[in-house]
């Protein structure tokens, strides 16, 4: 499979790590195609998962591509990319985190779901009052509470089904093979989704699928560099704190 994730990402971490555009800056900010997604297809896919509609992103290297033509999933590992409070989707696969290139480099499947609000889940997401936000433990201050291990459940077969119909050759899944190797990737809050999903496995994936790897950016040393100072310790030199990889 190449390279692993993990290496990839402490190579490029400059755009792992770089905050992200302040809410007045979002709204207006119009960002052209990188040419990192350029070298590969995003396909946004939406399901409903305990009756609440849910999103999510799949990026496919074009490299990726053409093995899932001829060999399916067998032997693909999937990275699942989590953004931090206030996060986007289509942002974790070729914005600020950008792991549309960790993908095209290590030959992996990108999958970005798209957390709800952090106050009310059942409202449109607002960087000021109401940010996107893993509810690792189901708890919001309004609305009903949020199951997202039951959304990454969701995600697994989705993607599987999704990827199959458009690159199989009327394989059933089967035949055409299941995502069952995943490295878990988040920043901020998407990173304790991220070593929750590592650590805990059986709660948010099928059983049977490997944790492959890992990476984590914790909240505290990303404060350190938005606020313009430079982490003393080695770990936080390299902004990494958990690689389950090595």
């Amino acid at each position: 499979m190449g390279r692993n994730a993990l290496q990839e990402i402490r190579e490029n971490k400059d755009e792992l790590t770089r905050p992200a555009d302040p809410p007045s800056q979002q709204k207006k900010k119009v960002e052209a195609p990188s040419a990192d997604t350029a070298q590969g297809q995003t396909f946004h896919r939406t399901l409903t998962v305990n009756g609440v509609q849910r999103t999510y992103d799949i990026y496919v290297p074009n490299s990726v591509a053409e093995k899932l033509r001829t060999e399916g999933l067998d032997n693909v590992n999937t990275i699942m990319g989590f953004h931090g409070t206030g996060g986007r989707s289509d942002r974790t696969v070729g914005g600020n985190l950008n792991l549309a290139e960790v993908a095209n480099r290590t030959g992996s499947i990108l999958i970005a779901p798209q957390a709800l609000g952090q106050n009310d889940p059942s409202a449109p997401d607002d960087p000021n009052k109401n940010p996107s936000h893993w509810h690792i433990d189901g708890h919001t201050q309004k609305g009903p509470p949020v199951d997202d291990a039951a959304f990454l459940k969701s995600i697994q077969a989705d993607a599987e089904d999704s990827l199959r119909k458009k690159y199989g050759k009327g394989q059933g899944q089967e035949e055409f093979g299941k995502i069952d190797e995943v490295t878990p990737i988040g920043m901020s809050n998407g990173s304790v989704m991220a070593a929750d999903v590592a650590f805990n496995p059986r709660n948010y994936l099928r059983e049977g699928t490997t944790i492959k790897g890992g990476a984590f950016v914790t909240a505290t040393q990303e404060v350190e560099l938005h606020e313009g100072n430079t982490p003393r310790t080695p770990s936080g030199e390299q902004l990494f704190v958990s690689g389950l990889q090595d």
